[in-house]
C-alpha cells in the first residue's frame, strides 16, 4: 500500500509540468542537422581545394623539373651542335644536339658523336624525355617531367644563340577544374 501511495504522490507533482513537444523535437534535429551539414560542407570543400592545391604544386614541380634540365644541358652547347632545330622562328616538338665532352690544350672544343635529345613520349602519357644516342643506338632514356602537354622549341632567326622552349604541364585532379601552368624559357647558348 505503501508503493501505491508514493506512486500517486509522484504523478501528482508532474501532472504541473509539461512534456517535450513534436514541435520542439522537430527544431532540434532541424537545428542539429544544419550543424553537421555546415561542418560536412567545410569539410568538402577544404578536401577540394587540398587536391586542387597538391596537383597545382605537382605540375609547377614537373615544369621546374623540366626546364632546369633542358638549360642546363643547352646552355653547355653551341648554336651548330643543334641538329634538327634550325633558326627560322618556327616551334619544333624535337631538339637533338651534342653537347661538348672536353677542350684540348690548344682550347678546341671537343664535340663527341653522342646527342642529347628531348621530347614527349608518343604514348599520350604526356613524359618528358632526355635521350642520349650514340652512333644511332640509344644509351640512355630518363623521363625528366610528366604530365607535360606542350613541349615546344625554336631557334630565332635574328640570334642563333637563343633557344626558346615553351613548356606547359597540366593535370585534372579528382576533384576540382584542370589545371596547368606554363612558361617560355629563354636559353643563351653558351659554346
Amino acid at each position: 500500500m505503501k508503493d501505491a501511495t508514493y506512486i500517486i504522490k509522484a504523478i501528482k507533482k508532474l501532472d504541473g509540468q509539461r512534456a517535450i513537444t513534436l514541435v520542439e523535437v522537430l527544431i532540434t534535429v532541424l537545428i542539429f542537422s544544419g550543424i553537421v551539414g555546415g561542418i560536412l560542407a567545410v569539410f568538402l570543400a577544404g578536401s577540394q581545394s587540398w587536391e586542387v592545391n597538391k596537383v597545382k604544386i605537382e605540375i609547377q614541380e614537373d615544369l621546374r623539373l623540366a626546364l632546369a634540365s633542358i638549360e642546363n644541358d643547352l646552355q653547355q652547347a653551341s648554336a651548330s651542335s643543334i641538329i634538327d632545330v634550325p633558326a627560322d622562328d618556327g616551334w619544333y616538338s624535337v631538339i637533338t644536339f651534342r653537347v661538348p665532352e672536353a677542350i684540348n690544350s690548344d682550347g678546341r672544343i671537343n664535340w663527341p658523336g653522342e646527342t642529347i635529345s628531348y621530347y614527349v613520349d608518343g604514348d599520350g602519357n604526356g613524359r618528358l624525355i632526355r635521350e642520349i644516342e650514340d652512333s644511332g643506338t640509344v644509351q640512355s632514356q630518363r623521363i625528366i617531367a610528366e604530365n607535360v602537354s606542350t613541349f615546344e622549341v625554336r631557334r630565332q632567326s635574328t640570334d642563333f644563340n637563343v633557344v626558346d622552349i615553351n613548356l606547359q604541364t597540366a593535370k585534372d585532379p579528382t576533384v576540382g577544374s584542370p589545371q596547368s601552368t606554363s612558361t617560355v624559357l629563354r636559353v643563351y647558348l653558351r659554346n
